[in-house]
């Protein structure tokens, strides 16, 4: 109401204000463009991957699961890429608001300052963080009305992307381009808000180059207390090969079926003294 929008205008700080289904900026104050560089025709209905604005892929992902877990995310610390390419660091504070009749996240960005190499971060060592990046499915995690907002090594490989950042950037608005299918893809996305989960749910799927793929995916989508969907998070198993032999077995099968079925030869099975099968002309044979 009036007191975000005050905020909004009156902030030295930089400020914008997010749609919670896609991440795209809704609005951003005078402080965002002066101290940031980038116009607001630059900016608004854009995802920030798009415009660059985040030097570590792994932020947006970060601020999602602060919102997750506690509603909110208090002082993180981010680097930010401005207009010119200039790299500032500073601190994120950001929570959910009602915006019109929905849903919104506020975002306050504060001591913003150059970067150097006492502030550059470190990479991470955690149990947890390691499994992820060498965990062979594919992992990923997505906004309800848009693209991935993280993805791991094996989901980037799967796909056939060179690395994670370069799927999170190509697949940042629209994570539904990897199904064959689209309405099997947008029935997948229906079941999923519906039910909450699906497992084990195979379809056909797209790698980058446009090549055709099976897939086996587990997932469940991450609410508040109010049932809102904040994400969606799964796995991702490669069963193209299974699938494949699969098929060339039915095949095969079928095939040996028609053989036996119109060979001249008689042709029986008998399982534990009983005949079990006979083909036609073991039965002409036989009268």
């Amino acid at each position: 109401g009036l007191r975000l929008g005050a905020r909004f205008a009156a902030s030295d700080s930089v400020v914008c204000l997010m749609g919670i289904e896609e991440g795209a900026f809704l609005d951003i104050n005078p402080a965002f463009t002066r101290i940031l560089g980038y116009m607001p025709e630059e900016v608004l209905g854009k995802v920030p991957t798009e415009i660059g604005l985040w030097p570590d892929m792994a932020t947006r992902s970060s601020i999602w699961a602060g919102i997750r877990a506690d509603k909110r995310v208090c002082r993180l610390r981010i680097r930010v890429r401005c207009a010119d390419q200039r790299i500032l660091v500073g601190f994120l504070s950001c929570e959910i608001v009602t915006h019109g009749h929905g849903l919104a996240v506020f975002c306050l960005v504060q001591e913003l300052q150059e970067e150097d190499e006492a502030s550059r971060p470190t990479e991470r060592q955690d149990s947890y963080h390691s499994l992820y990046l060498a965990a062979a499915e594919g992992i990923y995690r997505s906004l309800p009305g848009s693209g991935f907002i993280d993805v791991n090594p094996a989901m980037a490989r799967i796909f056939g992307y060179d690395s994670p950042g370069q799927m999170l950037l190509e697949l940042c608005r629209d994570a539904a381009r990897l199904y064959a299918d689209p309405v099997q893809g947008a029935s997948l996305h229906r079941e999923l808000i519906e039910k909450g989960r699906i497992e084990e749910y195979v379809c056909r799927a797209r790698r980058r180059d446009g090549s055709a793929i099976w897939i086996s995916e587990n997932a469940r989508a991450v609410t508040d207390e109010q049932g809102n969907t904040l994400f969606l998070e799964g796995t991702i198993v490669d069963i193209t090969a299974r699938v494949e032999a699969e098929e060339a077995l039915r095949q095969s099968e079928a095939l040996y079926k028609v053989l036996v079925e119109n060979s001249r030869e008689g042709v029986f099975l008998i399982q534990r003294g009983r005949v079990v099968f006979a083909n036609p002309a073991l039965a002409a044979l036989l009268g």
